[in-house]
């Protein structure tokens, strides 16, 4: 997770894409998940997804990485049932992830996914 002090900052950011790639390898992580919390009406926060360890240079809807950025909001932030993230702006393919968390006190008990994307493309991954 990467917090960025506002949306023009995250939309100027020009990824170091070799960086990134050798800190995801010494780190065990796919990438960079960069964020700017918002005030537009009914949007947590706009975020942009760099893995180019795996060939992913930016991605416009990042499912997993938006479970785990409410997960991180709802610890470091603020707690609520429901984050929304819009991800793809820089790319022109604006897509809205919709995460909804069930908890008892400060325990998440369940992580729920949704949202709509765009399909830029198509990669395939050995796993």
């Amino acid at each position: 997770m990467l917090p960025v002090d506002s949306e023009e900052h995250l939309g100027r950011l020009s990824p170091d894409y070799e960086m990134i790639a050798n800190l995801s390898r010494e780190k065990n992580v796919v990438g960079v998940h960069a964020f700017t919390l918002t005030t537009e009406s009914g949007v947590t926060a706009i975020c942009r997804n760099f893995a180019p360890l795996y060939g992913i240079y930016e991605e416009s809807a990042t499912g997993i990485a938006s479970c785990a950025l409410a997960c991180y909001l709802f610890k470091y932030h603020r707690q609520q049932p429901q984050y929304i993230f819009e991800q793809g702006h820089n790319m022109g393919a604006i897509s809205r992830i919709v995460v909804n968390l069930s908890y008892h006190g400060n325990v998440i008990d369940s992580v729920f996914l949704g949202g709509y994307g765009y399909l830029l493309g198509k990669k395939s991954f050995p796993v």
